[in-house]
């Protein structure tokens, strides 16, 4: 399945984590505290645990991978996915 929207691909893995951030408050909380909390680290060094290091990182991971997901949908290239099915 691919959705066309003002150009934007949007295939089945794009829109499940566009849920996932829409309606996971929980979700969205733990990225934005997990980048603030190691970008204070960072800047001001401050002496986080190796394991809370190391979960931040993770989140920032996940962060990196769904940017990727949204910016080259995985789906994209199938060739089912050649005609979308609606354009908006």
């Amino acid at each position: 399945m691919r959705i066309e929207v003002g150009g934007a691909q949007i295939t089945e893995s794009v829109a499940d984590l566009l849920e996932d951030i829409q309606n996971g408050a929980d979700y969205t909380a733990e990225i934005y505290s997990g980048i603030d909390t190691l970008v204070r680290h960072i800047v001001l060094d401050l002496d986080l645990a190796d394991s809370e290091s190391m979960r931040l990182i993770r989140v920032l991971q996940f962060v990196r991978r769904d940017y990727q997901i949204l910016s080259n949908p995985p789906e994209l290239d199938d060739p089912a996915n050649d005609e979308p099915t609606a354009q908006l």
